[in-house]
């Protein structure tokens, strides 16, 4: 991957991650409906089979009406199908046909080992840094569903959305993941609780991650200057995070 965007200008990838249901669908749509003239794609990891949006709100269906859509199904972006993310942002940097690439993990991933897949060793890091720039990690929080799911100790099996045999993860350490390695947190569905609750939410938003820009929403409505164009990601302290090296060894 050596090719440059236009004039020499890397091409920003953002990663949108959240729970099911929490409405990333809905915010990529959104997104791609405020391009404004600005070429943005958008790759999103199985949209039907992990997207809670894709089937009660119809994210999906709508989503598919926009050319730039690239589903990558059957696997995970963060684990099976990190090589092929690579390929599709590599054939995207070759063809200079995007200004912007948006990247939907499924509902179950946790941020820090997709932008670790993806950017994989050092070597590889050195080569996709010559034509890609991680511009931010968003993370979309469910107002109403958060609360109630941090607090419970539901394994994902339990809920049959486990990614595998192997896959012993609770539905709150996954939340707490999503939230702790987000630049930019998107609180949607704000219009669903109380100025209280709301807050009691921030707090423990903040808590977790004191660093992350909040941005309250409702359907995904968000201005567009708090998610494109940030530069909210820094290399070196998201590469020092605890269980970079593990992800980004098994990156190739």
């Amino acid at each position: 991957m050596t090719s440059h965007v236009g004039s020499g200008r890397r091409l920003p990838v953002a990663f949108i991650s959240g729970f099911l249901g929490a409405g990333k669908s809905t915010l990529v749509e959104r997104i791609l409906n405020s391009a404004r003239g600005r070429r943005i794609a958008a790759i999103v990891n199985d949209l039907d089979d992990f997207s809670a949006d894709a089937r009660l709100l119809g994210g999906g269906a709508r989503l598919r009406h926009h050319d730039n859509i690239i589903e990558l199904r059957n696997g995970c972006i963060c684990c099976s199908l990190r090589g092929e993310l690579r390929e599709r942002v590599s054939r995207m940097v070759m063809n200079d046909h995007f200004d912007y690439v948006l990247v939907e993990a499924s509902g179950i991933s946790e941020p820090l080992p997709v932008v670790a897949g993806f950017l994989g060793e050092e070597e590889v890091a050195s080569q996709i840094d010559e034509a890609v720039r991680v511009d931010a990690m968003i993370t979309v929080v469910d107002a109403l569903n958060f609360p109630l799911d941090y607090e419970k100790s539901d394994a994902l099996s339990q809920r049959r959305i486990a990614l595998d045999l192997e896959d012993d993860r609770s539905v709150s350490d996954v939340l707490a993941e999503q939230v702790e390695f987000a630049n930019v947190i998107v609180i949607n569905k704000v219009d669903l609780v109380s100025e209280q609750e709301l807050r009691r939410l921030e707090a423990i938003l903040h808590q977790l991650n004191p660093k992350a820009r909040l941005a309250r929403a409702t359907h995904g409505v968000v201005p567009m200057d708090l998610l494109l164009d940030t530069h909210a990601f820094e290399f070196e302290k998201a590469s020092q995070a605890s269980g970079w090296l593990s992800f980004a060894s098994r990156a190739l």
